[in-house]
């Protein structure tokens, strides 16, 4: 939770506040790779956001392109389109990245950054 709350300038989401399509930065906690009837390789997993958990799923074309980061025990960001399936609410994950890369990329292309917190100015004179 202290490290969604030291991000949240990225404009980042929890599990319980997040939208469709928007930045949630989670951990996987389980993953469990499933294979088709079509041979192809799928995941299930489960989403903690440090607060709450929230089930997943990952379908073949996505998995083939984020299967090596699975591997990882590492903070992502995950976007996808909330669903329910058995009166449960999961997330089928349309893009994994992981907390770094989502940072260096949206630095990258911000145009400014404000600081609102005169005490966190020494944090970015790095």
């Amino acid at each position: 939770d202290k490290k969604f709350v030291a991000k949240q300038y990225l404009t980042i989401f929890k599990l319980s506040n997040a939208q469709n399509y928007k930045p949630i930065l989670v951990q996987f906690d389980k993953v469990k790779q499933i294979r088709t009837k079509n041979g192809q390789n799928m995941a299930f997993v489960t989403l903690n956001d440090g607060i709450e958990t929230l089930d997943g799923v990952i379908f073949p074309n996505q998995f083939k392109k984020y299967e090596e980061l699975l591997s990882h025990n590492d903070l992502f960001i995950v976007t996808g389109k909330f669903d329910h399936r058995k009166q449960q609410r999961q997330l089928i994950i349309n893009e994994i990245q992981t907390l770094a890369t989502f940072e260096e990329q949206k630095l990258a292309f911000a145009k400014q950054i404000i600081i609102r917190n005169k005490s966190q100015i020494d944090m970015f004179e790095e």
